[in-house]
């Protein structure tokens, strides 16, 4: 917690040097990470995520995260997400078939890329999640630049990754 609120008063110290060009965003506990949740439900094109875990990880409720991937098929954006060949066995997660059909996953070695938490790219936001025992903080960057920058990188790691079936 202490290193992320290092980073975060870093990254309010470039926004307020950036004169409203970048703008941050910080949560804390379940109430916070459901609040980024739905703000993903505002993505048009996709979702890009990097990283282990579901939305159960985030959000301890089962029906809560159904009701999440069902609102995302209504939104109908395409979900990607890149995982680690060790998450494999993680693979089945809901029984949403409609959402299946929206959702693409890919698996990454380890050794190139350690996917410990989990960051989510969609339009001009950045979103990492951070969970570790009953700690749960989060992040939203929002910026056009930046976020470009990250879906970059997103699509490089897609590159190198293997379909998951």
């Amino acid at each position: 917690r202490d290193e992320l609120q290092q980073m975060a008063s870093g990254l309010q110290r470039l926004n307020k040097s950036t004169e409203g060009l970048l703008t941050i965003r910080t949560y804390e506990g379940v109430e916070g990470l459901k609040q980024m949740c739905w703000h993903e439900l505002k993505a048009q094109v996709e979702t890009l995520t990097l990283g282990s875990g579901s939305i159960e990880d985030l959000i301890p409720n089962h029906y809560w995260a159904e009701k999440h991937r069902a609102l995302s098929v209504e939104a109908g954006y395409r979900v990607l997400e890149i995982v680690n060949t060790s998450d494999k066995e993680n693979m089945t997660f809901t029984s949403n078939q409609d959402y299946m059909k929206q959702y693409q996953c890919r698996l990454l070695d380890d050794d190139i890329l350690f996917l410990a938490r989990q960051t989510v790219i969609y339009n001009d936001t950045v979103a990492i999640y951070h969970w570790r025992e009953n700690k749960k903080v989060g992040v939203e960057i929002i910026n056009h630049e930046y976020a470009q920058m990250m879906k970059k990188i997103f699509y490089q790691y897609w590159d190198l990754s293997k379909k998951a079936n």
